[in-house]
């Protein structure tokens, strides 16, 4: 079974959530006209805290972006806003959430006006620490995609990591919970940090590989998983005044058969919009 896939890339800057949303939504205009010809994308993920910047000192200050999981709030209805726009697509979008009195890193993926998935980061970075706790674990669910039910599992950056880059490299968590679920999709907002803040018009091809390389597992497999990542690009301020570089390089892969393949990838300082095209089996896509 083909399925079509998108990544926004975007560059939101913190304290600017209304421009950010305008920003992604004239990013995502090409995609939205050709849904209207007929021509759409079956899956969409935007980065992590897609809307809001990633950047945040501490609690206080991100308290002001801090969502609840209705469809009201900004994150959530603007996936449900572009799902309706692109005809259906499931979107993915990172937002910070507030749930119960507790903070997460999170996830909302909306198709065909319901929400159908939250996830919470699971491993947190040093940066998250700040103002989240870790959610309660790595989790799939069933995509409908072209009427089809896809497993599928949502992961959020640091999470593609050792966990607290404690863990010993060859434990490959997500990739080994995604085996183990038998997902075909794995879909993964990013706020990832650049190996190189000097790439120019390059994509950061050592951050891509290094993603394969920590989906080891999935290598080995005879039904092949597609990897989507969507990653932000440009650079934000640390509290001390020093200078993030973002990774960018938003990508499409397809894991299995013994080799990795890219189906398409996006300059590190791009902003924009990656479309790819990937096969998952029609009969064993559950």
């Amino acid at each position: 079974m083909e399925i079509s896939i998108a990544c926004l890339q975007n560059a939101p800057v913190i304290g600017q959530t209304a421009a950010n949303m305008a920003e992604a939504d004239r990013l995502l205009e090409p995609l939205v006209a050709a849904a209207a010809r007929g021509s759409r994308v079956d899956v969409l993920v935007a980065p992590e805290l897609a809307l809001s910047g990633y950047l945040f000192a501490d609690a206080d200050a991100i308290a002001g972006e801090l969502e609840d999981d209705s469809a009201q709030a900004r994150t959530t209805a603007w996936a449900l806003r572009t799902s309706e726009a692109l005809g259906g697509a499931a979107v993915v979008a990172g937002f910070a959430e507030l749930a119960g009195g507790r903070r997460y890193n999170s996830a909302v993926v909306a198709q065909s006006g319901r929400v159908v998935h939250k996830y919470r980061k699971h491993f947190l970075y040093h940066v998250d620490e700040r103002w989240a706790e870790e959610g309660p674990g790595f989790s799939t669910f069933e995509l409908n995609v072209r009427g089809t039910p896809v497993t599928t599992a949502v992961g959020i950056c640091m999470d593609l990591n050792p966990r607290a880059f404690k863990a010993p490299f060859e434990a490959y968590e997500f990739a080994r919970f995604a085996a183990g679920a038998g997902a075909r999709l794995l879909l993964c907002p990013m706020a990832w940090q650049a190996t190189d803040r000097h790439l120019g018009a390059a994509a950061d091809m050592a951050t891509v590989r290094y993603w394969a390389q920590r989906l080891e597992p999935l290598v080995e497999q005879t039904e092949p998983t597609v990897f989507v990542a969507a990653s932000r690009s440009g650079t934000e301020a640390e509290p001390d005044g020093s200078t993030v570089t973002y990774a960018g390089s938003s990508c499409v892969m397809t894991i299995g058969s013994g080799r990795v393949r890219a189906h398409g990838v996006l300059a590190a300082h791009a902003t924009g919009v990656l479309t790819a095209t990937a096969q998952i089996p029609r009969e064993r896509v559950k």
